[in-house]
């Protein structure tokens, strides 16, 4: 009688054993990588603005986030705000001749950093204008987008676990 307890206890024990080491092991690895878009020393003259052009290669199925840097600067001891637009360019046009409905960006800036998400790839304009200052500004400006993603792996294999 005790052999067969002994008996069924390993079954029971490899039973569970080989059910155990046939659960998937599921592991998420976060993946993040940036884009340097703009990395620049400006020189906005007064009532005027500055327009550059960069491709963002945003990507489908990531988050797409855009941080940018701005220090504006001026007369000493005065702080100095810029308008920056920030938007989809018009494959046939300049970005000047473009102005768009939506923007994705579209405030006045002074020192500090911007967070926005990018939903397309594409070749954005950046817009910074000095408006109504008489006098001749400085901006300080980088920008880079991150997209992050998962990947995914799934083993099921007994050591795994």
């Amino acid at each position: 009688m005790q052999f067969r307890l002994v008996l069924l206890g390993a079954l029971l024990l490899t039973t569970g054993l080989i059910a155990y080491s046939a659960i998937p092991h599921v592991q998420r690895s976060p993946i993040v990588t940036s884009q340097n878009v703009v990395s620049e020393y400006l020189k906005i003259p007064a009532n005027g603005s500055v327009e550059m052009s960069r491709y963002v290669a945003a990507v489908d199925g990531e988050q797409n986030k855009m941080i940018m840097n701005v220090t504006v600067t001026g007369q000493p001891g005065e702080v100095e705000k810029i308008g920056l637009l920030i938007f989809l360019e018009n494959e046939s046009f300049s970005c000047f001749s473009t102005l768009p409905q939506n923007f994705v960006v579209n405030q006045n800036v002074s020192n500090g950093t911007l967070t926005f998400s990018v939903e397309n790839a594409g070749t954005y304009c950046f817009i910074f204008v000095n408006n109504p200052n008489e006098q001749l500004v400085s901006a300080s400006v980088s920008a880079v987008l991150e997209r992050r993603s998962e990947q995914v792996s799934v083993s099921r294999n007994g050591s795994a676990n």
